[in-house]
């Protein structure tokens, strides 16, 4: 099946979802049914994934041909990660390494700016597809359309450059240069090499948390494999089209648990959840943290309860990576109750199964809080 053939089959099978419910081992064993794969070896292509959401999409696709390595775990936060030397190792032993960007995971441009050539260095927050929303300004918010504030970017890689002709050498790393970026001086030179994408600080990063997102994810992440190892194209392209499906159908599970709770006023943690929210019209009212989760000063927890009384927000979210105690400062003398949202699911056993657990956590985790 060429690449051109099968691309098409995924999107004819996507047009058709909205009216199935598969769950992604039963789409796997459908088209195990048809399969059309020789018997799988064992991979030699070492892939690196930076976090939990999207480790498991690539786990997905490399469904009973590899595993992916995952760089942070363990609880902790994306955005303060410190990275250790075995890190740092698995970096420079990786063939492929895909991240969100620098401007996500700030604490890896460093070392993906040091890897060898041969590496393919894949941005995923560089995916054509993508749906990008602009952060909002303040802790408070107004209730708005958020369709006026999101484009699709459907062609973002025909901007992209090649300065040293990577491609050629067989490197096929995602690269835009952006001359009215603020970089630091090995940033700069790093994107000047073709070795980082950056994207801004005005755009939510978590784009994982719309599920059409993570299918733009999962259309890049299968193109690169199958490039990459060639050897096993079939069996990627098969885990991709059951992902793709499953997607469709978590997508509509979701809408269903949410629908009783759309118009409930509540406030998260930071601004980590806007494409979830507008995936599935939600009415988030603030933020309690700074948009990088650094703490808030009086002055912000003082607006949060004033929004709070003037909205009537039923539930402020604390996230497992950040101290409940300032959920608590802000609903004091409030009858805002407190719940737990985990956006990139840090608690949940790494795997194919992940991005499916963390997505109905978070919706059911809603859902409690606001119902009561």
């Amino acid at each position: 099946m060429s690449g051109a053939t099968w691309a098409f089959a995924i999107k004819m099978s996507v047009m058709g979802m909205r009216r199935r419910n598969f769950g992604v081992w039963g789409a796997v064993g459908a088209v195990a049914a048809a399969a059309f794969w020789t018997s799988a070896v064992a991979a030699d292509l070492r892939v690196t994934v930076s976090i939990p959401p999207a480790h498991s999409l690539v786990a997905q696709v490399m469904e009973g041909v590899g595993e992916p390595q995952l760089l942070l775990s363990g609880g902790a936060s994306p955005h303060h990660f410190a990275m250790r030397p075995s890190h740092a190792r698995t970096l420079q032993n990786a063939d492929v390494v895909f991240w969100i960007g620098p401007g996500f995971e700030g604490w890896m441009a460093r070392p993906v700016a040091s890897l060898p050539e041969k590496t393919v260095v894949i941005s995923l927050g560089a995916a054509q597809g993508l749906t990008r929303r602009t952060l909002r300004k303040g802790g408070v918010w107004e209730r708005h359309s958020h369709d006026a504030d999101a484009h699709e970017e459907h062609s973002p890689e025909k901007h992209t450059h090649d300065a040293h002709a990577h491609d050629k050498q067989g490197d096929h790393s995602d690269h835009r240069h952006d001359d009215h970026t603020d970089h630091s001086n090995h940033e700069r030179k790093a994107v000047a090499h073709g070795r980082l994408q950056w994207d801004d600080h005005t755009t939510d990063q978590h784009f994982w948390l719309d599920p059409k997102n993570a299918a733009a994810w999962i259309e890049r992440i299968v193109r690169v494999l199958v490039e990459r190892d060639p050897s096993n194209a079939e069996r990627y392209k098969a885990n991709a089209f059951a992902a793709l499906q499953n997607l469709a159908a978590l997508e509509e599970r979701i809408e269903a648990i949410l629908a009783p709770v759309r118009a409930a006023p509540f406030i998260v943690f930071h601004d980590a959840y806007l494409h979830f929210e507008a995936r599935f019209g939600l009415n988030a009212a603030g933020s309690i943290s700074l948009p990088d989760a650094g703490a808030p000063g009086p002055a912000r927890l003082a607006a949060i309860r004033e929004k709070i009384a003037e909205t009537g927000a039923i539930c402020v979210f604390t996230e497992p990576q950040f101290p409940s105690k300032l959920a608590r400062m802000a609903t004091g003398g409030t009858a805002a109750r407190i719940g737990e949202l985990d956006p990139i699911g840090t608690g949940l056993k790494p795997g194919p199964e992940q991005y499916d657990a963390m997505m109905m956590a978070l919706a059911k985790g809603l859902r409690d809080c606001l119902k009561g």
